[in-house]
């Protein structure tokens, strides 16, 4: 079971991370990849809707233009695009 992580305070952020320890959330959104007797997550983003469904996956991460191509998703969103 995933159990949230509290963020120190001096990080800024204004929501809890959750710690996926066993892997069974990455398993659950199908990311979980094996690498011989390795286990990993690919790098893969969920856009969670304040309903609580995917809004959005981005199956590929441009790291230089992840955050602003989420961000503006984000504001799409919140204006109910």
């Amino acid at each position: 079971m995933p159990r949230q992580t509290e963020i120190p305070k001096e990080h800024g952020l204004p929501f809890t991370l959750l710690a996926d320890d066993g892997g069974n959330v990455a398993r659950e959104y199908g990311v979980l990849r094996n690498f011989g007797v390795v286990q990993l997550a690919s790098r893969q983003t969920f856009l969670i809707s304040p309903e609580g469904t995917i809004a959005r996956h981005y199956d590929k991460v441009d790291v230089d233009a992840h955050s602003a191509e989420v961000l503006q998703d984000i504001k799409l969103l919140i204006e109910g695009g």
